[in-house]
C-alpha cells in the first residue's frame, strides 16, 4: 500500500502527464489538418485578408 505522500506525488505526476498528452495530441491534430487542407486554408486566409484590406486598392 502506498503512503499518502507517495500517492499524492503520483497523482500530481498523472495530471502533468495528462496535460502533456493533450498538448501533443492537439499539435498532431493541427498538423494533420494543415497537411490535408493546406491549399484550402491558405486560400481562405488570403481571401479574408483581402476582404479586410480592400484587396490592395
Amino acid at each position: 500500500m502506498l503512503s499518502p505522500g507517495v500517492a499524492l506525488r503520483l497523482c500530481k505526476l498523472c495530471r502533468i502527464t495528462g496535460w502533456v498528452l493533450i498538448t501533443i495530441m492537439t499539435a498532431g491534430l493541427v498538423t494533420a489538418l494543415w497537411a490535408t487542407a493546406q491549399g484550402t486554408l491558405t486560400s481562405l486566409f488570403n481571401t479574408a485578408v483581402h476582404s479586410v484590406t480592400g484587396g490592395g486598392n
